[in-house]
């Protein structure tokens, strides 16, 4: 067993609110709120830009098509709770369409200026820690005018500690949800 990295908090808690700042802020929109600095003349110099964020939900991918409909549903669901269906686009590894480089594509067209890859893997394994970084340096090379970061695997999110739960004692009631 690896020690992963550090996971920074959720930007929702486990019962789905958001905390935080909008996915939509400037980058220093957060320093500058916790240090309360907009007064008038720092707001004439640093206006408030709109800055528009693209998520990618990056899946491994498979040979069966069900299973990459499933991540496909999940940006739909996505899009339906607060987000944008159109600045969230999911992508593949391996063995699906999109992969990475078509989705980022899709979001720069949409004149998205900062992309967040989301990876939809348990754990940091050599898919994350080195597929990913080389594909998104690439990335970076291409479109050189949006900021895209990578968010951490789901690994020790503390929600995730509730589902192997759930799913033992839908097991133990014949299937059926709680």
């Amino acid at each position: 067993m690896h020690a992963g990295p550090q996971l920074p908090p959720s930007s929702r808690n486990a019962r789905g609110r958001r905390r935080g700042i909008s996915l939509h802020a400037r980058r220093d929109e957060s320093r500058a709120r916790e240090q309360n600095r907009r007064t008038t003349s720092h707001a004439r110099l640093h206006p408030r830009e709109h800055v528009t964020t693209g998520i990618v939900i990056f899946a491994h991918g498979s040979s069966i098509e069900s299973a990459n409909e499933s991540v496909r549903r999940i940006v739909e669901t996505m899009g339906r709770n607060g987000g944008s269906p159109r600045l969230i686009e999911a992508a593949f590894l391996e063995q699906g369409r999109p992969d990475l480089t078509e989705a980022v594509a899709a979001l720069v067209r949409k004149d998205v200026k900062r992309i967040v890859v989301v990876p939809y893997f348990l754990t940091l394994g050599i898919h994350l820690q080195r597929d990913l970084p080389k594909i998104v340096a690439g990335l970076s090379r291409i479109h050189q005018g949006v900021d895209i970061r990578v968010a951490p695997p789901l690994e020790g999110h503390p929600a995730l500690c509730e589902i192997p739960e759930a799913r033992a004692r839908q097991a133990l009631a014949g299937g059926k949800e709680d």
